[in-house]
């Protein structure tokens, strides 16, 4: 086993733009799903929205930041997935969870389609915290009657991975938490090497770094006016970093539409630049 550090690791594997590169070679995706879901053996993964920091980026982190989402077909049947790392506890995983399954199922379900045409939904979280503090590696959660143990059957369910668990660890799992948590490459491991491999190829892409410098800086300003208790001058350095995201990629020759969902500026303000 050997330490990530090592080779100059700047933006690790919990960072949520690599994860989400990381994560956009389908079959990494499917052999992390295939971890979670020990034996549960994943026939093909197809992501539904490309990664990219060249054209019609989904993810940027800090400015905006919006999950890997991935269709998932099994053996017997097709689902939909969206997982997340997370690094930070912002005490709102329930809410957050809540919001992103109906957000899935209002993009998938195509108009006019049937209600019972909605696919198994799977929320998935990889927490670098424990959220619950009992030291469990995998919560699952689908809704039912809790008097009468009666599940309401609408194939929706939240898992929340908790990377700190010290015990009861399953050992699919180890090696990935080894990982996240510390750097440690288990050499024993395809998998995790598969994963470093892309991480430290990304550590040399350009502009994964200048979207990583943005988002830096950004976090420094917003630091900065919290410490000095502006709010409006945190608000303003938010609309300072949209706008100098929006130059720099009006600059690279991308669509506004893809400007317009990466910064939530509108289209007309994105024109003006």
């Amino acid at each position: 086993m050997k330490n990530a550090n090592a080779t100059k690791i700047k933006y690790p594997f919990s960072n949520q733009l690599i994860f989400a590169l990381v994560m956009e070679n389908e079959n990494l995706c499917k052999e992390l799903l295939e971890r979670i879901f020990q034996g549960q053996h994943i026939k093909e993964v197809k992501i539904l929205d490309r990664v990219s920091t060249k054209s019609e980026a989904s993810i940027v982190t800090g400015v905006t930041s919006k999950s890997v989402r991935m269709d998932v077909l099994f053996e017997d049947k097709t689902s939909w997935f969206n997982i997340e790392m997370q690094v930070e506890n912002r005490k709102d995983l329930p809410f957050r969870s809540r919001y992103y399954s109906a957000a899935l199922d209002v993009k998938n379900l195509k108009k006019g389609a049937e209600y019972t045409s909605l696919n198994p939904s799977y929320i998935i979280f990889i927490c670098q915290f424990d959220y619950f503090g009992i030291d469990e590696a995998v919560y699952f959660f689908q809704r039912m009657d809790p008097q009468k143990s009666l599940p309401l059957g609408d194939d929706s369910y939240i898992i929340i991975i908790n990377t700190r668990c010290r015990h009861k660890v399953p050992e699919s799992l180890k090696a990935l938490f080894d990982y996240i948590n510390e750097g440690r490459v288990c050499t024993e491991d395809n998998f995790i090497e598969k994963v470093h491999n892309k991480v430290v190829e990304l550590q040399q892409d350009e502009e994964v770094a200048q979207i990583m410098t943005m988002e830096e800086e950004y976090e420094r300003r917003n630091t900065a006016a919290r410490r000095e208790g502006r709010a409006e001058g945190e608000a303003a350095g938010r609309e300072e970093m949209k706008l100098e995201l929006a130059r720099t990629m009006k600059a690279k020759g991308m669509e506004t539409q893809a400007i317009t969902e990466i910064t939530g500026l509108t289209s007309e303000d994105i024109e003006k630049l």
